[in-house]
Formats: C-alpha cells, sequence, structure tokens
C-alpha cells in the first residue's frame, strides 16, 4: 500500500529519478538546472513558511509527489503533483490532495492558487472535484494555460 512521507534531502536521488520517468518522453522534460531547478532546494522552496513536500512512495520506490509553496502569508500554491501511470487512476491523487488541503489549513493559509496545462484531463477533474475555479493566469510559468484557486475556509470537496 503506499504511503505519504514528508521529503528528506536523502531522498533527493529519488525524487530527481522519478521526475526523470515521468518527463522522460514528455514535451516538457526533466530540467533540473533550469525549469525544475526547485526540486533541487525543497527545503528552502517548500519547507518554508508554511509549505511542505511529500512523496508518495511504495516499497521505497517514488510513485507520486505534491508540494505547497508559500505565495503570501495567506496564499499557498499546489505545486507538482505528479503520479505514476501505472499508479493512476486508483484513489492516490485524492491521498495527495487530502493532504496538502489539511496542511495548507492547519498553517492557516485562506486560498490555495495552481497552475496546469488543459491536456491534463484527470487532474483537471480531481480539482473540480474539490471545488477549484479557473482564475486569471497569476504567474509567468509558459507551460501553463490553466490557472485555478480553492478559498481554503469552504470545504471545497465536491466528492
Amino acid at each position: 500500500m503506499p504511503r505519504l512521507i514528508t521529503f528528506t534531502t536523502d531522498k533527493q536521488a529519488d525524487l530527481e529519478a522519478f521526475f526523470l520517468t515521468i518527463r522522460g518522453n514528455s514535451e516538457f522534460p526533466f530540467e533540473p538546472e533550469g525549469f525544475h531547478a526547485d526540486l533541487r532546494h525543497i527545503p528552502r522552496v517548500y519547507q518554508s513558511k508554511g509549505g511542505e513536500f511529500w512523496l508518495l512512495v511504495e516499497e521505497d520506490k517514488v510513485i507520486g509527489t505534491v508540494g505547497l509553496r508559500c505565495l503570501e502569508p495567506d496564499v499557498v500554491e499546489l505545486k507538482r503533483m505528479n503520479i505514476l501511470d501505472e499508479f493512476q487512476g486508483l484513489g492516490l491523487g485524492h491521498l495527495l490532495m487530502d493532504r496538502a488541503l489539511k496542511h495548507a489549513r492547519e498553517q492557516g493559509f485562506e486560498r490555495m492558487l495552481l497552475d496546469s496545462i488543459r491536456t491534463k484531463e484527470p487532474a483537471l477533474h480531481l480539482y473540480d472535484k474539490y471545488g477549484f475555479t479557473e482564475i486569471e493566469r497569476y504567474n509567468d510559468n509558459p507551460y501553463a494555460d490553466i490557472f485555478m484557486e480553492l478559498d481554503l475556509n469552504t470545504e471545497g470537496k465536491k466528492i
């Protein structure tokens, strides 16, 4: 059974291997020195100011990730939510989202933002189920073409 663990620096190589796998054949390849440089600095980028980063593991293999990055004192951003293809459709996205939402609320954040691409239909369906709504662009991510927000003061989950 997969379990969620908090990222620690001894898992850096496993994390990068995971992103090499999911980005290997993607139109957006893994760029640890470029677009994905945040993944080389998780304690500073994610695990500060109330944010966090988790790994979904099965038998010590990373099969999914999700991170929260503080944007403003009351605004957090959902980032790097991914699951290996062979583990999709098993409800693990709910596990990741539930943990992220619980943490964000415990830290006192009032809004959660995210960016994505419209071709990630399963992810967009999940975000819709949790009550995220589309908003105007809030960042300069050149790959994203949809931006969403959730009011954390409401339950949000429609399921």
